[in-house]
């Protein structure tokens, strides 16, 4: 008779001491993406010396340890692998030919040509005050309807 053993895995649970989660504002974001605008496009994790150069020169970053700046950039870099970037335009319009021309142009850009949804909103009003409001998802169920609500919800009137 051969004895078989059996092997028993052993779960062990660890706490983590509670940790805080920081929101990073617009001025810290703005400063990260500006400092390291390089290491970003590069998907490069900074370095040590790299994070506490950018708390050296950045102010509003100095309160912070250069672990939480690299995470920080790591997270950017992550966030925009998965393709999760999105990039607003807007521009003056008055008639259809001009919300036309307006689609034209901003498609023409290189960083909107690889997008894999280009969905857009309009509203405007004609010389006659007939207002004019639309919308176009490009297959992302909902996103261009959301902007014109936004549009109407912040009472912007003649803008693409």
């Amino acid at each position: 008779m051969s004895k078989k053993k059996l092997h028993v895995a052993v779960k062990k649970n660890f706490t983590k001491a509670a940790q805080t989660r920081h929101t990073w504002s617009k001025n810290e974001k703005i400063a990260l993406e500006c400092q390291f605008q390089k290491n970003i496009n590069l998907e490069k994790v900074p370095c040590k010396l790299e994070c506490l150069n950018a708390i050296k020169n950045q102010s509003c970053l100095a309160r912070f340890t250069w672990k939480h700046i690299k995470y920080a950039v790591k997270n950017l870099i992550t966030s925009r692998r998965r393709g999760n970037v999105f990039i607003g335009r807007a521009t003056n319009v008055s008639t259809y030919g001009e919300t036309r021309e307006a689609v034209r142009q901003i498609l023409r850009k290189p960083d909107i040509i690889t997008a894999t949804h280009n969905s857009y909103a309009y509203s405007f009003t004609d010389i006659h005050g007939k207002q004019h409001q639309g919308y176009d998802d490009d297959g992302e169920f909902g996103a261009g309807s959301k902007l014109l609500k936004l549009l109407k919800d912040n009472k912007h009137d003649n803008v693409w």
